[in-house]
């Protein structure tokens, strides 16, 4: 859709609630009309709501594990994309912003809206924006200038995607944002990729805890126990010795070097 006729639609939206249904997405229309009901200032130049210093340190601290699982595949997404105008960016469950990288230039512009590190990009915040939209309907989702429902966000074209974890609950968002002249069908799916990866990768160290703390509470069981005691694999090969094996072990050890020694 050429932006002039979405630029209409949106106007017609906004001063007399009116559009045509084939003239935008159902999906965007959708949003328009949950942030008419949360009472989101469509003329809004920026976004209304920041952390304060505390906050947003306390935000980071309540994400760590995400934003440590993330950053490197973020780092790795923006090296396909740098130097073209976009940024990579990452939000948590509230749709705060964690982490933004890119050019130093892109991001001093994208500040002008309060696109920066610890403002909200929910829809109650932000209206309909890739990140606020993604998190309010739990899938993928690209957002295309005038589609979105703030003047803020209307020179951008931005692609988002749910980073899950292994319960199944949405942790946080995955965005790439560039100018509204930028949309692209593969962008999204790179961005789907990146956050299946994150996700991915939680559930593997989940996973890998798990059966750490399984270990460290079948050890701390089997040294309980008050006989010495062996385990070993399907082939024979020792797994486990609990305290008193293993001092049982040494000491055969021992006699066997000291009686080669006294021959």
């Amino acid at each position: 859709m050429v932006n002039a006729e979405l630029r209409q639609s949106w106007l017609n939206f906004i001063e007399n609630n009116q559009v045509h249904e084939q003239a935008i997405r159902k999906i965007i229309l959708s949003s328009w009309q949950r942030c008419l009901r949360l009472g989101v200032d469509p003329y809004q130049k920026e976004v209304t709501k920041l952390c304060t210093p505390d906050e947003f340190n306390q935000v980071l601290e309540d994400n760590e594990f995400l934003i440590r699982i993330s950053v490197p595949v973020m780092e790795k997404l923006y090296e396909f994309v740098v130097g073209s105008g976009f940024t990579v960016t990452l939000a948590d469950r509230q749709g705060i912003l964690l982490k933004i990288i890119g050019d130093e230039g892109i991001r001093e512009r994208i500040k002008k809206g309060k696109f920066t590190e610890g403002a909200y990009w929910s829809e109650s915040y932000a209206g309909t924006n890739a990140i606020g939209t993604c998190l309010a309907i739990a899938k993928p989702i690209q957002i295309f200038a005038h589609e979105h429902f703030c003047r803020c966000s209307q020179h951008s074209s931005c692609s988002s995607a749910p980073i899950f974890d292994p319960d199944g609950n949405i942790v946080g968002v995955l965005d790439m944002t560039g100018r509204d002249d930028q949309v692209h069908s593969h962008t999204l799916g790179m961005v789907v990729a990146a956050a299946n990866a994150i996700s991915n990768s939680m559930a593997i160290l989940r996973a890998e805890q798990s059966c750490q703390l399984a270990n460290r509470y079948q050890s701390t069981i089997i040294d309980s126990i008050s006989e010495a005691l062996l385990a070993t694999d399907s082939e024979g090969r020792i797994t486990h010795l609990n305290g008193l094996a293993r001092i049982r072990v040494f000491i055969q050890y021992y006699r066997k070097i000291m009686k080669n020694y006294l021959r």
